[in-house]
């Protein structure tokens, strides 16, 4: 996740980090303590799912970040589209 958004040597940096706007990461989970307070907030990945945002829209927050499955995600992403969509 702070790969992706914030150094631009990863591959997949032009998607989040680089792209308009920017994917960015709270503060909180960039600092000092970041993992620890990661992990304090989303707690232990599950086996099964990885981290999703909301809509796949803003930032990765405590608020807007859920562990999900897979198919989950495919469901945020075509939130994101429906909502790009209508605007």
């Amino acid at each position: 996740m702070i790969q992706r958004c914030c150094n631009p040597n990863n591959p997949q940096f032009r998607w989040y980090g680089g792209a308009n706007p920017p994917v960015t990461v709270c503060a909180r989970w960039r600092s000092k303590d970041g993992f620890k307070n990661f992990l304090f907030d989303m707690n232990i990945k599950p086996a099964d799912k990885t981290l999703s945002r909301f809509a796949d829209t803003g930032p990765y927050t405590k608020s807007n970040c859920a562990w999900q499955t897979w198919a989950e995600q495919g469901i945020e992403k075509r939130k994101k589209f429906a909502v790009k969509k209508a605007a």
